[in-house]
């Protein structure tokens, strides 16, 4: 965590957020996609850079990208509804994706790893995910502008997981072997 970081000057201009050009603007949301280790990877980014001056690399493979899919109605109802005090609507709950019939439970934590350059620490909500099934280990965590990405991306994400679905499929392999006649040879 940068400590030193403003986070009411634009760091592209240096200008004030609220009257600098860059950051009026809308964000431009997009997916880099790469291969990690043999494993599909996604890297969320906002106007070519990181979404949040926080977090370096927003990235995760296809399970994390399935939950984030399979929850994504309390994702959008998390980045419309928090207020900049922390004050959201979503409330701990078990959610049961309809399409696939996979359990998860959703909760929202206040995070008080944000600091302005004044030194005051700022809790800001974020909103935990997780799988209760076999893989345990899908767990994702977000904050609102990594929330509104995932909004934003909903399109993308999904044409990228259908995308590995089919990969996979091409790959799998059907070996048919002849029929083994059990005659006894004498």
């Amino acid at each position: 965590m940068n400590s030193g970081m403003n986070s009411e000057i634009c760091e592209k201009s240096w200008l004030p957020r609220e009257s600098c050009s860059h950051c009026r603007r809308p964000p431009h949301y997009q997916l880099r996609t790469f291969v990690f280790e043999g494993d599909r990877m996604v890297e969320v980014l906002k106007d070519g850079g990181p979404v949040h001056v926080y977090d370096s690399h927003f990235q995760f493979g296809t399970k994390k990208a399935e939950l984030l899919l399979a929850a994504l109605s309390v994702i959008h109802e998390f980045a419309a509804s928090t207020q900049d005090d922390g004050t959201a609507t979503v409330t701990s709950q078990v959610v049961v994706d309809e399409a696939t019939g996979s359990q998860f439970q959703v909760w929202v934590e206040m995070h008080e790893d944000f600091v302005r350059s004044s030194g005051q620490h700022i809790q800001r909500p974020w909103l935990q995910i997780e799988a209760l099934s076999i893989d345990s280990d899908r767990r994702i965590g977000l904050g609102v502008q990594k929330a509104k990405a995932i909004c934003a991306l909903e399109h993308d994400l999904r044409e990228w997981v259908a995308r590995g679905k089919a990969l996979r499929q091409r790959a799998t392999i059907t070996l048919t072997l002849p029929r083994v006649n059990k005659r006894t040879v004498v």
